[in-house]
């Protein structure tokens, strides 16, 4: 009998990582993702993502085991946190379903909507969704975690053995695994900073590089601090020098004969002056889209097809200025970091979603330029 009570202990313990560990792949999987665009990582980045997420469930074993004196706390206490996690990957399941991205912290602004009835056909629309799709899965560690704690409180397996045996070496050998669960998750951490160090990812968050790299639990810990404890955006020291080459083109810019990068006047131009007066200004806003889908053809049963037809006739036309060497300037705010750029020719800062938290803040953009000429906006 105390054999099996032990085995049923032996298996909650392992059951909590094995199980939390495989729902990982409910949001970091193509497999179960795949209208979202993941990141194609090597072996050693998916390596340091594990790394990461089970140092930290070691860690929440090891303080439950510390903080627990009877075998029965311990079990039910792992088992609501295996029930907690499952929730967790659940619920980023909906959000990815919906947005194609990995949720971060700093988005949870966008979940004021104005439009409650909307937002709750949406709700059961995902849902609705997420089990047609056998994305339901992802409940399924919550179920069997739902069983260890009836088990445990109806069948009450550790009655005659209720305590653990807390000798001193078994203390030493909890507090070695808290440390070792602890290097795992700062190790974890200090490849993915090192990763992303002097790339587009530094200066702008990036949940699904942060999830993918660095683990999805590890990343929504370091995120959520991240949050809690700096909610308000971080201002970058800034070189003097090029501070003061900012002032300078700001000044310039305000100017009304601004100076162009060859140090000319633009307002002597006669030729280009007016030229677009009157004219319409339509704005496209693709979603990711990329240089090399312009004249790519795909073969489809032998026929040969253009992936984007009309943005082909407009690069290509004699009359159109067309840029192919363009960048990301987006952060955390995604489609709305675009619109912000677009509209205010500002970048966004990347950490934040900037509309939402500088939503007070009044900006000279497209639409008022032209509303002060009198055009329809």
């Amino acid at each position: 009998m105390q054999k099996n009570n032990q085995r049923f202990l032996i298996l909650t313990i392992i059951s909590f990582f094995v199980l939390t560990l495989l729902n990982r792949a409910m949001v970091t999987s193509q497999l179960f993702n795949p209208g979202m665009n993941l990141y194609n990582e090597d072996f050693y980045v998916t390596l340091n993502a594990l790394l990461g997420d089970f140092g930290l469930l070691l860690l929440i074993a090891g303080l439950v085991y510390v903080f627990t004196k009877r075998k029965t706390t311990f079990v039910i206490a792992l088992s609501v946190l295996g029930i907690g996690l499952s929730a967790l990957v659940f619920s980023l399941k909906i959000y990815s379903f919906y947005y194609g991205t990995a949720f971060s912290f700093f988005n949870a602004r966008t979940f004021s909507n104005s439009a409650p009835v909307l937002g709750q056909q949406l709700t059961l629309h995902l849902w609705k969704n997420l089990f047609r799709m056998n994305q339901y899965i992802a409940v399924i560690p919550a179920l069997i975690f739902i069983y260890f704690i009836v088990r445990t409180v109806y069948k009450r397996p550790f009655k005659t053995d209720r305590y653990f045996n807390k000798t001193l070496k078994k203390t030493i050998h909890s507090y070695n695994i808290l440390l070792a669960g602890l290097l795992m998750v700062g190790f974890s951490q200090f490849n993915y900073y090192k990763m992303v160090d002097d790339t587009f990812y530094e200066e702008n968050r990036v949940a699904l590089k942060g999830v993918q790299s660095m683990g999805l639990y590890n990343y929504y810990l370091t995120d959520l601090i991240s949050y809690t404890i700096i909610p308000e955006p971080v201002t970058s020291n800034i070189d003097e020098n090029l501070k003061s080459e900012m002032d300078a083109f700001l000044a310039n810019a305000s100017l009304d004969c601004p100076m162009n990068f060859k140090g000319e006047a633009t307002c002597n131009n006669s030729d280009v002056t007016g030229l677009f007066e009157a004219k319409r200004l339509v704005i496209l806003q693709l979603e990711s889209v990329n240089n090399f889908l312009i004249n790519l053809n795909i073969d489809v049963e032998g026929e040969s097809y253009p992936v984007t037809p009309f943005l082909n006739d407009l690069s290509s036309s004699s009359e159109v200025l067309y840029f192919n060497h363009f960048y990301s300037q987006i952060g955390v705010g995604k489609t709305s970091d675009a619109e912000f750029a677009t509209l205010t020719g500002l970048s966004p800062t990347g950490q934040i979603v900037t509309y939402f938290d500088f939503i007070q803040d009044n900006y000279e953009t497209i639409a008022s330029l032209f509303k002060a000429n009198d055009y329809q906006t």
